[in-house]
């Protein structure tokens, strides 16, 4: 069987890429593929125009050429079209009318049209309510967690720190909280760490983070700094730690460390407040077992094991259990 041509449309920013590629991830597991990507931007057309646009007589080609200054045969041939973020919405519409093959799009639709898609994969319940072909999931991932070592026991725990984001945001007070969690969890109980930032976490929690690392037999074994070049991926700490403890700002590291299957705290800050679809994800993951929210100045070091053991973490692979779900809903012939 011929492999499986896939096209992934890239707006730039790497967490949407990532979503689509572990959509692609998937679907290799039973189709062979190969995979090409082509980089949109919408510019300065408002999505609300560009949606009208879709629903409109306007061909395929014009909505790509006055949209996204993309002339027809610059697209690849291909067989499937995946993509997520509002930004690609438009040109993954227009692409797959004009060449004619399915498409996939992760996230919100926005003002987009559901029958304009031919899947539409999301994080948050109530939209997977709307229609057949919208399916709620994990967040998408294209690591393959069985290539992970065991690591039970290990002594050494993962924390993810993000940032400001929304209704979230973080005082001194969260952040010395968190520093007290590192030390006294080494001091008393021998835990150590692997951390990583992000690049929206603030310089004062990142400079506190540095200083751990710096330390000689400290808590911090090993700090992945992403100001730094060549920093690495989160992959380091999945493949060494027993559990993370996540600030609870971020959805995708959150997704991405229950996807590695590790059980996961959520460290809110005091100031903290998510809209209703992404707190019915959280509540979806929670009531799934793979994790866990507590407010940071409520964590105590010697709770954390406890916590973290309580909590069960997906003893599948969801790599394949989206690969299952793809093979079920797609219009194609698998291998």
């Amino acid at each position: 069987m011929s492999l499986m041509r896939i096209l992934i449309l890239d707006d730039g920013r790497p967490g949407h890429v990532n979503l689509s590629k572990g959509i692609a991830a998937a679907i290799d597991r039973r189709r062979k593929s190969q995979i090409s990507s082509l980089k949109v931007d919408r510019g300065k057309w408002p999505g609300l125009v560009t949606a009208l646009m879709t629903r409109s007589g306007l061909s395929a080609e014009h909505i790509l050429q006055t949209v996204y200054d993309l002339k027809s045969e610059s697209l690849p041939a291909t067989d499937l079209i995946i993509s997520a973020g509002g930004e690609t919405l438009a040109a993954n519409i227009s692409a797959a009318r004009l060449l004619g093959v399915p498409n996939i799009f992760y996230g919100s639709l926005r003002q987009y049209r559901t029958s304009d898609f031919t899947l539409v994969l999301t994080s948050y319940p109530r939209q997977a309510e709307r229609a057949a072909n919208i399916v709620q999931t994990l967040k998408p991932s294209a690591f393959d967690p069985d290539t992970l070592s065991e690591t039970t026991g290990s002594g050494l725990l993962g924390l993810l720190v993000g940032g400001p984001s929304g209704g979230v945001d973080f005082s001194h007070g969260d952040w010395a909280a968190l520093q007290n969690i590192i030390e006294e969890s080494y001091r008393s109980y021998g835990i150590r760490w692997i951390a990583s930032n992000s690049r929206r976490t603030p310089g004062e929690a990142s400079d506190m983070l540095r200083s751990l690392a710096t330390r000689k037999d400290g808590p911090l074994v090993t700090f992945i700094d992403v100001d730094q070049p060549a920093a690495g991926s989160l992959l380091k700490i999945f493949a060494k730690v027993s559990g993370i403890v996540c600030t609870a700002d971020s959805s995708s590291m959150i997704s991405e460390a229950i996807w590695a299957r590790k059980p996961i705290l959520a460290a809110e800050p005091a100031n903290f407040a998510l809209t209703t679809n992404e707190q019915d994800y959280r509540n979806w993951l929670s009531q799934n077992g793979w994790m866990a929210s507590h407010k940071i100045v409520e964590l105590a070091a010697e709770h954390l094991t406890v916590l973290l053991g309580n909590l069960k973490p997906n003893t599948g692979n969801p790599l394949d259990d989206l690969a299952d779900l793809l093979n079920e809903k797609l219009p194609f012939p698998q291998a």
